[in-house]
């Protein structure tokens, strides 16, 4: 049985993306909750977040490097292929959760395999310069930051797509009739604690 791969070589110096993948550049839908991922990992066509591949192979045919980086499981690698050949996003190393145990993985701190993953990127490539691209669903801010603050040096721009604030906003839509006076009435006239003092 034949298999192959491709080999791709970076210089010691340059600009390198690291890039998640939910989200960022495949509409997951994480922020709705497992139903919803399932339905769009498994049921459904990946579908690229609009215009990200463009944007990738920009970069690219500047002479970025990209580093994919994500939670998923690497069972996942044959349909981000076809993914990333449907839309043409640039080659590049993909970094997955190796999902070993559903208990260890139960128990794991959020984040803990991406940041460990991109920590070992930037060691890999102590002279080249660093963009990192998530979005807002989980905690790519947060981790990007303290990765920041950590390797100010190679960190160049960090991009975030806010996909929260739309879904609040379609999740907290005022009731009708319903004023934010009356909801805190509401509460104040059943004993609760909230204060508005501050």
């Amino acid at each position: 049985m034949n298999s192959y791969g491709i080999v791709n070589l970076i210089d010691s110096e340059g600009i390198s993306i690291i890039s998640d993948i939910d989200d960022t550049i495949k509409e997951t839908g994480v922020i709705a909750g497992t139903k919803v991922i399932l339905r769009n990992t498994f049921l459904k066509d990946m579908q690229e977040v609009e215009g990200m591949a463009d944007v990738y192979r920009a970069w690219w045919d500047q002479g970025a490097a990209v580093h994919y980086v994500s939670n998923s499981p690497w069972q996942l690698i044959p349909s981000l292929l076809e993914f990333f050949q449907k839309y043409k996003f640039p080659l590049g190393s993909a970094h997955l959760r190796l999902h070993d145990s559903m208990l260890k993985t139960y128990f794991a701190t959020p984040g803990e395999n991406k940041r460990r993953v991109i920590k070992e990127i930037l060691r890999d490539f102590p002279k080249r310069k660093f963009i990192l691209v998530g979005d807002s669903a989980e905690i790519d801010m947060e981790i990007y930051t303290d990765i920041a603050v950590e390797y100010p040096e190679q960190i160049f721009r960090i991009f975030i797509r806010d996909i929260s604030t739309a879904w609040l906003k379609e999740k907290t839509q005022p009731v009708r009739g319903r004023s934010f006076a009356a909801a805190l009435e509401f509460f104040s006239r059943r004993g609760s604690s909230f204060n508005t003092s501050d």
